[in-house]
């Protein structure tokens, strides 16, 4: 397997920025566009890629230390198939038919599930938003409605009365 490390030149402990320095020097040097009578540019240009892809992704560079590691590439323990009877599976044309036919179910209902719009969240809120400041309105007009004094007309003789009860008040204090 090819040292990614030694391909960019950088070493085990070389963060992101440096990684990244040194694939774009290399890129300056073996582009295909900047070597066109090169034909080793092309496959130089690659594996610098290709190391640089793999160096930057997080993952993908645990997985390539780790296959790199001494204890691991040396020392891989195989089990012997003769300790364990594998089972045999055998199909007939019938159950390879019902796989068939629940798989491309399945796939339908998925593509139906993606291919159908959600609904936006807030499409209640616009009717509560428009009938609220109605209903606060109705609400008011009623209220305003039974609230206000109402004009009593008084009898000649009521009106008299509530006269002369004012005076004798006013003749007390």
């Amino acid at each position: 397997m090819t040292d990614y490390y030694a391909i960019l030149g950088v070493t085990k402990t070389a963060s992101d920025s440096e990684i990244k320095v040194a694939f774009r020097k290399l890129a300056k040097i073996y582009h295909p566009d900047k070597n066109p009578n090169n034909p080793n540019a092309k496959t130089i240009f690659e594996q610098v890629l290709k190391a640089y892809n793999v160096l930057i992704n997080p993952h993908a560079r645990k997985r390539f230390d780790y296959s790199q590691s001494p204890t691991n590439s040396t020392q891989r323990k195989h089990h012997s198939p003769s300790n364990k009877t594998q089972k045999e599976w055998t199909f007939t044309d019938e159950d390879l038919k019902k796989r068939e036919y629940y798989k491309n179910y399945y796939k339908q209902v998925k593509k139906k599930a993606n291919t159908a719009a959600p609904q936006p969240l807030y499409s209640d809120y616009k009717y509560i938003l428009f009938a609220t400041p109605l209903a606060v309105g109705l609400l008011m007009l009623v209220v305003s409605m039974f609230t206000s004094e109402p004009t009593v007309k008084l009898s000649k003789k009521t009106a008299i009365q509530t006269e002369d009860s004012i005076k004798k008040q006013e003749s007390h204090n």
